[in-house]
């Protein structure tokens, strides 16, 4: 509600609006300084989810914090989203590359779309995305980092028959391999999948 203030004005008393104080302009820029840091950590973090990953959390809201330190906490967060956003280009290129090889036959030794083995399948579709792996599942279980089956993402590695074979998770329940000799790339459902180890590359 506006406060007001009276004046005479030829016997008439007129009732004249009192305008609120303007905020410093200080404040301002430091509260619009603090949602821009808070909305770059927001993207980030968002971003770090969808990896399987986590940031800490900076300490944007109490009052005091510098415009200067605040920018520069922007500009942080903001440069660690980049670099969270690339590493989920270079997964959606592997999740494609993989998709796009469903129904190429099975080659003992293949790592190309004229056949693949489950591990060339693997080399290959991280290859697309600039990332060198081994051609051996066996290998390629000490790769990346253990994941739990709770914190899986795509684009994990899941192994089974004692590291003998491996495919790769695509997300809402599937796993895509190349199974044996006579096959062809496939779909398999994970709750069917005899899982003994997950591994993330990105």
């Amino acid at each position: 509600m506006l406060m007001s203030i009276t004046a005479q004005a030829e016997g008439a008393t007129l009732r004249m609006p009192r305008m609120p104080t303007p905020a410093p302009v200080h404040n301002r820029w430091e509260s619009e300084a603090r949602s821009q840091a808070i909305a770059a950590y927001r993207a980030a973090r968002h971003d770090a989810g969808r990896l399987g990953r986590r940031v800490s959390r900076p300490g944007l809201m109490r009052a005091g914090v510098s415009i200067e330190r605040l920018e520069r906490t922007r500009h942080h967060w903001q440069v660690v989203d980049g670099q969270f956003r690339r590493l989920l280009a270079k997964r959606a290129t592997v999740l494609r590359a993989v998709q796009a090889q469903v129904g190429t036959p099975y080659q003992w030794g293949g790592a190309s779309p004229g056949g693949f083995d489950c591990s060339g399948l693997v080399m290959w579709a991280y290859g697309r995305a600039g990332i060198s792996l081994p051609h051996s599942s066996y290998a390629l279980m000490e790769a990346g980092r253990a994941v739990s089956r709770a914190a899986m993402r795509p684009g994990d590695l899941v192994f089974s028959y004692g590291g003998g074979h491996v495919g790769v998770y695509m997300g809402n329940g599937v796993v895509i391999h190349a199974p044996h000799t006579g096959a062809r790339v496939s779909r398999m459902a994970l709750r069917s999948w005899p899982l003994i180890a997950i591994r993330r590359i990105i």
